[in-house]
């Protein structure tokens, strides 16, 4: 039997997911509690305020009761979240507040490896003046989310809608890729989602 309060929403799963991790790389040095992820998905699966008592989180999250006072210190801090205090028996109120996709893009989504980013730039650059000169830099930014550390991808769309892209840019970002070369798309088999594989860039005529 699935568990009612799981969130069903795959982009509002993915949204919180990058979230935990553009603010893990940008803060290698001080990043958030192991599972914040899990314990943000379970407290905010159908919406962005939780009031419900840490024994109860701890329980469907499976974190350590002991531990979830300073994790959630830590997300407050984090910015991640907001806090207002309860009384009597009522437990606190907890809002999320997840950042703009902007700036998670700048924190999780660009290649940290700049040979990476070289390689997917000269990519495009043979198309981009002159079949995409107003989408290059969207295209870019959606070739550095897909093929971030290699050159297969198989996330859904739902996924790469959360990093920031509505559907319709989407869906027209992958069409010109496509039909310029720059990406072979392989359909899933029932559920799977396709698989989509970065090609090399043609050699240049003389």
């Amino acid at each position: 039997m699935s568990d009612p309060r799981a969130p069903t929403d795959q982009l509002r799963r993915d949204a919180i997911a990058a979230a935990v991790a553009a603010y893990d790389h940008a803060n290698p040095q001080a990043p958030l509690p192991r599972n914040a992820a899990r314990l943000l998905i379970v407290m905010f699966a159908s919406g962005d305020m939780c009031q419900r008592s840490q024994e109860a989180i701890a329980a469907e999250a499976e974190y350590d009761r002991a531990r979830l006072p300073r994790a959630l210190r830590r997300l407050v801090e984090a910015q991640l979240l907001s806090r207002e205090r309860g009384s009597g028996r009522v437990p606190h109120t907890y809002h999320l507040h997840l950042p703009p996709w902007e700036a998670v893009m700048r924190g999780r989504c660009a290649p940290t490896d700049r040979s990476r980013r070289d390689e997917i730039a000269a990519a495009i650059s043979p198309y981009a003046p002159r079949r995409m000169p107003r989408l290059a830099d969207d295209a870019i930014r959606l070739l550095t989310v897909m093929f971030a550390d290699t050159d297969v991808c198989r996330r859904n769309l739902e996924s790469l809608m959360a990093e920031g892209f509505s559907r319709d840019t989407l869906a027209l970002l992958l069409r010109i890729l496509i039909r310029a070369g720059i990406v072979l798309k392989e359909r899933g088999v029932s559920r799977a989602p396709n698989t989509y594989r970065l090609l090399q860039p043609p050699p240049r005529q003389p």
